[in-house]
């Protein structure tokens, strides 16, 4: 499994879990201080 396969996968994943729509609202208040928390 690559890098992009596991992050497709996380995503799923986080999805699943927390929903879509706090996933979507993260990815568009996505910044430099909470990037890496965002991967």
């Amino acid at each position: 499994m690559d890098e992009r396969d596991r992050h497709k996968q996380g995503m799923s994943t986080r999805r699943s879990v927390l929903g879509d729509s706090h996933v979507d609202r993260a990815e568009k208040n996505r910044n430099d201080f909470n990037a890496d928390f965002q991967d």
